[in-house]
């Protein structure tokens, strides 16, 4: 799948994680109890730049949607903490185990503020690997609108019937049933396109708009992140997912 734009919850905790390399560094100095006058500056170069070069790729993995390199993180880290809690024990070193201590606070917070952002609604559709398009949410139906599309003008409106995969209080994740359309597809989008959705079910209906943030493969569905909710549509909105949580379709 193509991320048309990175959320900034998410930017800013892959930003988060990159603290790691100054953590590491510090790591060192710990477990060689050296005081801050004679810090051992070459190994803790050494460790924060292995630490960094692995980060670099895995931090743009996971802006990708790659949820491997999150599972990817995890374990690393848990090896981290395990390694400097073991060494803490066997050293007898009191520093070593505060820090073993903020490593695991450190770690969890961060990676659950990821995980947390990797799955938005707008960002997963919840499809797994083997599925070619993401189940829908029965009843409800999603009538969207583009403008900004490439190849088009600014004003050009395109509107496309679609499912709903995913749908919160923040967003939502439609696509085109290929049953029904084949191999058409959405319009490929800007990162400024304007997304106008008109949700439907039973006689009931709903107006915003949003953002894309992320295309599924051939373009056939987004996920687009609401902007410029004014407070009754927020809370029109809200009573929705309450309503879909009611049934089970929003977690």
């Amino acid at each position: 799948m193509k991320v048309v734009s990175v959320p900034l919850r998410l930017q800013i905790g892959a930003g988060l994680l990159l603290l790691a390399v100054p953590l590491v560094a510090f790591h060192v100095a710990l477990v060689q109890r050296a005081p801050w006058w004679r810090l051992p500056l070459e190994d803790m170069g050494i460790a924060g730049g292995v630490v960094f070069l692995l980060l670099l790729p895995i931090t743009f993995l996971m802006s990708r949607g790659r949820q491997w390199a999150l599972h990817t993180t995890v374990i690393l880290s848990g090896i981290w903490i395990a390694l400097s809690g073991v060494l803490a024990i066997e050293a007898r070193n009191p520093a070593l185990g505060f820090f073993t201590v903020f490593l695991i606070s450190f770690a969890t917070t961060v990676l659950f503020w990821i995980s947390k952002e990797m799955n938005r609604s707008y960002f997963n559709p919840g499809a797994e690997w083997f599925q070619g398009l993401p189940e829908s949410i029965p009843e409800i139906s999603c009538k969207i609108g583009f403008g900004g599309i490439a190849g088009g003008s600014e004003t050009e409106q395109f509107w496309k019937q679609c499912r709903v995969a995913r749908m919160d209080d923040e967003g939502a994740f439609v696509f085109c049933e290929q049953a029904v359309f084949g191999r058409d597809s959405l319009p490929v989008l800007r990162k400024s396109a304007k997304v106008e959705m008109i949700f439907s079910h039973k006689e009931r209906q709903l107006r915003c708009q949003g953002k894309p943030i992320r295309l599924l493969h051939q373009n056939q569905g987004v996920g687009i992140r609401f902007t410029g909710l004014t407070p009754d549509i927020s809370k029109e909105l809200g009573d929705w997912v309450e309503r879909l949580r009611g049934k089970g379709y929003v977690d």
